[in-house]
């Protein structure tokens, strides 16, 4: 019908793999035809499939998506046409082949009115953003070396290779005063990367980042809101400073085996929440556990942890003198993962946590039940008036402990909510499959 009369067509989408020249041909077909029809978005995500060289003429396009395709080996750059893509706003290349810096660059000439810029997976190391002056969010994957110059530019995201990490980022930003969203992964950046922040980017609200340099950290910011840090204990900065008056968000993950997160001092009067999220987590001890209440209490404001463990996580335990203990800390929510059932230190782990911080809401998530079979029968099966710790000056958790209420748990099938008291032991203690179980303290 297309072929018999024209029509405005608005947007052509394909998502396939291609098996033989003849499904390549119909492809082919398609997409002269939607250009003749005056497209304004082509979406393409094609395996095994490599580009037609119409696409070169489709001038009325303004969103033009790419992804798993192959570049078309010819016209040559100086046989493109002048008004190629003159009218795109929007411009996305992820994972297509047969495509260098030297095509990205020109066809990125080629837009004066583009807004929009995605480049992933591409397999080269050089970038060049300096003809889009109306460019206001760009995102660029695996490549080292980047220069951008956009005045209208509010997000950047820029990610290192996911095989190869850890490269150096040579960012050459100038003319970028308007950046507000800063998110830089798998890079490792230098202390100047930091003491530079604020003349580089001194509109910037929010900062994603990976942290990899031993050396002392400082941010300083007036107007950054967010801050996200990503580190491995094995390559964490001795110690981090954040001077942000204006903080309102602060989460850091780390990735480790058994140290707790970096020192880190805060000064922002306007901090209202933070984060932590400690993953692969493999050996506890008393020590340990004292640790991460003195890090717990470090801050004042509203903390929320998120913690996973390793399959195999030990335990060792030591004589603590109880003038070392630290007050215990109030969380908002305490979340806990595991990956497998294979660990025997349930009880220890929730006796160690309760006993480093009192939390709001206790969730805990794993792909076997026995942690939240366990969790569920240390709570609820405790006493209403603990003997435990008699002649003891430091009382543990069961002590402080008031109420517990489940809010909901997951069987594997469904999400359930709670219901009255009387019924839930054996509503729950039934169920098959238990992967996750949300509660309410009290204390």
């Amino acid at each position: 019908m297309l072929k018999l009369q024209k029509v405005l067509v608005r947007e052509f989408k394909l998502n396939m793999t291609i098996g033989d020249t003849k499904d390549a041909s119909f492809i082919d077909d398609w997409i002269q035809l939607a250009i003749k029809n005056r497209i304004k978005k082509l979406d393409l995500c094609i395996r095994k499939y490599t580009l037609p060289e119409t696409i070169f003429v489709a001038e009325s396009l303004t969103v033009l998506k790419l992804k798993g395709c192959k570049w078309p080996e010819s016209p040559s750059i100086d046989q493109y046409p002048a008004f190629a893509f003159s009218r795109l706003r929007e411009l996305s290349i992820v994972k297509v082949s047969d495509i260098d810096s030297v095509i990205i660059n020109y066809l990125l000439s080629c837009c004066p009115l583009l807004e929009e810029f995605t480049l992933k997976r591409c397999d080269f190391h050089f970038l060049s953003v300096v003809h889009n002056p109306k460019l206001k969010k760009a995102i660029i994957g695996q490549v080292n070396d980047i220069r951008i110059e956009a005045p209208a530019l509010i997000t950047l995201y820029c990610a290192g290779d996911i095989v190869r990490p850890g490269g150096d980022l040579d960012l050459n930003v100038s003319s970028c005063n308007n950046v507000k969203e800063l998110k830089i992964g798998r890079f490792e950046l230098p202390n100047k990367f930091f003491e530079e922040l604020n003349s580089k980017f001194p509109l910037l609200e929010t900062l994603d980042t990976y942290l990899s340099c031993p050396d002392p950290i400082e941010i300083s910011s007036h107007r950054l809101k967010r801050l996200d840090l990503r580190y491995c204990d094995e390559e964490a900065p001795r110690i981090f400073k954040i001077n942000c008056k204006n903080l309102r968000h602060f989460k850091i993950t780390c990735t480790g085996h058994s140290k707790l997160p970096i020192p880190i001092l805060v000064n922002s009067s306007s901090l209202q929440e933070i984060q932590h999220n400690l993953h692969a987590i493999n050996h506890l001890s008393e020590q340990w556990f004292l640790q991460f209440r003195r890090y717990l209490g470090m801050f004042q404001q509203q903390q929320v942890l998120d913690l996973s463990f390793s399959p195999l996580f030990d335990y060792v335990s030591a004589e603590i003198i109880e003038e070392d203990i630290p007050p215990i800390s109030n969380i908002k929510h305490l979340h806990l993962h595991l990956r497998d059932s294979r660990s025997q230190n349930y009880t220890t782990l929730i006796d160690g946590l309760l006993r480093s911080c009192h939390p709001k809401i206790l969730s805990a998530s794993s792909a076997f039940n026995r942690l939240v079979m366990v969790l569920y029968e240390t709570l609820m099966g405790r006493e209403e008036k603990p003997k435990c710790c008699s002649g003891c000056n430091t009382k543990c958790w069961r002590h402080y402990l008031k109420a517990v209420k489940v809010i909901y748990f997951f069987d594997g099938d469904k999400f359930v909510r709670a219901p009255q008291k009387d019924a839930l032991s054996d509503l729950f203690l039934t169920a098959e499959g238990l992967e996750s179980i949300m509660l309410k303290l009290e204390w």
